[in-house]
């Protein structure tokens, strides 16, 4: 270009035009230089965020599958429970029917008996004089057991495994026995139309038929047939008939 000049002058115009152009071209590179680090900017942070996603999406999947495996063991647990529960009501039903056995039994005995005269004097207190903890009393109460209202017939004395337990009052054994809701008892007849019973024994001493004084060991505290704990299930009866035995017997 510079060559094709005519004369000096047209040559410095021809400069001016070819730096012009140069100045131009220059600008133009380092605009494309500046795109083009912005673009490698644009695709690092995309492949960041690619990393990202991909990590998070991974962390999901691994709670995902925590979560399922946590769900299969949720169904396996409640589906035992149902069945336990099925299992353990129906163990509540055959408790509550074996207890109205009883007491229709001991109601009849009892009731049979009630001609004969009885031994005289009053009721003592059933263990020895340590215990008298009352853990649960005569009358209408939420069973710990059996989860429903109920009538509690006798009155619960604490007292550790083992602890001696009385006759309240001399007379004769007439039940010596284990069945699933009293456990280990036994049952005295005072004539007269009195009897007492004696629950939850870890021992039974006595057999049916024996005649017992007022203070003989009879048995030994325990937990035995559907007990919460170690305690002497003590009851009354009148003519076959529960009653408070707080109103009838003397601490000894």
């Amino acid at each position: 270009v510079l060559f094709s000049a005519k004369d000096f002058s047209s040559m410095l115009s021809q400069m001016d035009i070819i730096e012009s152009i140069l100045d131009s071209d220059k600008n133009l590179i380092e605009s494309l230089a500046q795109d083009k680090a912005a673009a490698e900017e644009m695709r690092a942070e995309i492949l960041d965020n690619k990393s990202q996603q991909e990590a998070a999406k991974a962390s999901l999947v691994q709670k995902k599958s925590e979560l399922d495996a946590k769900l299969k063991e949720s169904d396996a647990l409640l589906a035992t429970i149902n069945s336990n529960m099925s299992d353990y009501e129906a163990e509540l039903k055959e408790i509550a029917a074996e207890e109205e056995k009883i007491e229709k039994e001991l109601k009849q005995v009892l009731a049979a008996l009630s001609a004969s005269t009885y031994v005289g004097g009053e009721f003592i207190w059933p263990l020895p004089s340590a215990y008298q903890t009352i853990t649960s009393s005569y009358g209408m109460r939420y069973h710990p057991t059996l989860h429903v209202n109920k009538l509690h017939t006798g009155t619960d004395i604490g007292a550790p495994n083992g602890t001696s337990i009385y006759a309240a009052n001399s007379g004769t054994v007439i039940t010596s026995t284990y069945n699933v809701a009293y456990g280990n008892y036994v049952v005295i007849d005072h004539g007269g139309g009195k009897a007492t019973l004696y629950a939850h024994m870890s021992q039974r001493l006595v057999a049916k038929g024996a005649k017992v004084t007022q203070g003989q060991v009879i048995g030994k505290v325990g937990s035995t047939g559907y007990s919460t704990g170690n305690h002497l299930h003590f009851e009354i009866r009148i003519n076959g008939s529960t009653v408070n035995p707080m109103n009838y017997f003397t601490k000894k």
